[in-house]
């Protein structure tokens, strides 16, 4: 990431990974931090004070908190559906 003379705020050389380990999660942490860093010191003529390194992280768990509730939600409908049938 870094600042043009706009000040706006841009990004180089993203990378997506997959992951689900936390080990994980920080293994690509610390390689970023440290890509990072080494990538500021070849820029010279950049502001380093100025230079950072961003971790992006992504959750992917709305998807399955919608699926457990929309089976909760059916549960009770299809066990009273039941008792209808044996009452006959």
């Amino acid at each position: 990431m870094g600042e043009d003379r706009k000040q706006e705020v841009y990004s180089v050389g993203l990378q997506e990974y997959e992951v689900s380990d936390v080990q994980i999660v920080r293994y690509l942490s610390r390689k970023g931090t440290l890509k990072g860093a080494q990538g500021q010191l070849e820029q010279m003529g950049s502001h380093l004070d100025h230079m950072l390194s961003y971790n992006l992280l992504e959750r992917n768990i709305v998807l399955s908190l919608i699926l457990l509730a929309v089976k909760e939600a059916q549960t009770p409908q299809t066990m009273t559906a039941r008792q209808g049938e044996n009452a006959l």
